[in-house]
């Protein structure tokens, strides 16, 4: 009789078992209400008005994972009349899982993901793992505890509100105090001004002092960076300015993207140009719509500083026909 007894204890009970159970019972808000008393922390419990709760139909899936992100999630207000979440999950497997701390967070990140985008508001979302395993539970409970680092800086740095570096209060000075990262916080902090090459002439002697320390990677990106997504009011300056300050490598380099950025552009004002000028030749003739696809390849180009020489090359419209439609442009 012994024998079979414990053969009884230790029968396996199938997942979907403790699921039926859970789910039935904690869909019932009576047993929900009285589940939450019992479990809740005091001050939490008195601040909520159990009179609101209700469940949340939706199980929200988590498209990366493909995995259930809750087991049950319940919505309920405060007292003061806001809302929060309250969202219990239960853990049923016969083996405690060591990552359930972050596991934890990453489902609450994610239903407070889901809420902003739907409601453009962060509740409070409050978990409990509701744990019926065959022995204690053996993990930590507190993700602090699973990080690999120093325990006074997890103290100090773990968890904690992001440090934030804003461009728009920090001085020019200050940010030149340093090399590398001051060269990219000047020009990442004037990348919106109506003209950026001022800026490109502070930064030249720190440019020559990172060419000396092998850094032409590193201007190559930022001379792209200023002369792709930057105003430059006058091209042949911003060129002359490196001609005459930077070594013949970056310069080789630079031009060489440069040039191939104007011919990539070229080709999409090009391929806007055709699509424009396929509509217009429907209303106005084809051959009348492919010229004025051709102007206004020659107008967008002329907006963006390629040279007049190229624009022709492209559009086949004569250089002096650009050179007049770029007067009227300065006129206008």
């Amino acid at each position: 009789m012994k024998n079979i007894k414990n053969k009884k204890r230790n029968k396996k009970i199938g997942t979907k078992h403790h699921d039926a159970l859970f789910a039935s019972a904690m869909s019932d808000l009576r047993i929900a209400k009285d589940f939450f008393e019992q479990h809740l922390p005091q001050p939490l419990f008195s601040a909520l008005d159990l009179t609101t709760l209700e469940i949340c139909k939706d199980k929200f899936i988590n498209d990366n994972l493909k995995t259930k992100v809750t087991d049950m999630l319940y919505r309920v207000q405060f007292k003061d009349g806001r809302d929060t979440y309250l969202r219990v999950l239960v853990e049923h497997q016969s083996k405690a899982t060591l990552d359930m701390p972050l596991r934890v967070l990453e489902y609450e990140c994610y239903i407070m993901r889901q809420s902003y985008i739907n409601t453009a508001k962060i509740p409070l979302v409050y978990t409990v793992v509701y744990y019926n395993g065959e022995v204690r539970w053996p993990y930590p409970t507190d993700l602090k505890e699973l990080i690999d680092a120093p325990a006074d800086l997890i103290a100090y740095y773990a968890l904690k509100p992001f440090q934030l570096v804003d461009l728009t209060l920090i001085d020019d000075e200050t940010l030149r105090a340093h090399l590398w990262s001051g060269v990219m916080g000047q020009i990442m902090k004037h990348i919106y001004a109506r003209d950026i090459l001022p800026t490109l002439e502070k930064i030249l002697v720190a440019l020559q002092e990172i060419e000396g320390l092998q850094g032409h990677d590193f201007i190559k990106a930022v001379l792209y960076y200023i002369y792709t997504q930057g105003e430059v009011s006058d091209k042949n300056k911003f060129k002359s300015l490196i001609q005459h300050n930077l070594s013949q490598e970056t310069r080789a380099e630079f031009m060489t993207l440069a040039e191939q950025e104007v011919r990539e552009r070229a080709q999409q004002f090009i391929q806007e140009g055709r699509q424009e000028g396929r509509q217009e030749g429907r209303q106005e003739g084809r051959q009348e719509g492919r010229q004025e696809g051709r102007i206004l390849d020659a107008k967008k180009m002329l907006s963006k500083g390629l040279d007049v020489t190229l624009i022709s090359e492209i559009t086949e419209i004569d250089v002096n026909t650009l050179k007049k439609m770029k007067d009227a442009k300065r006129e206008n």
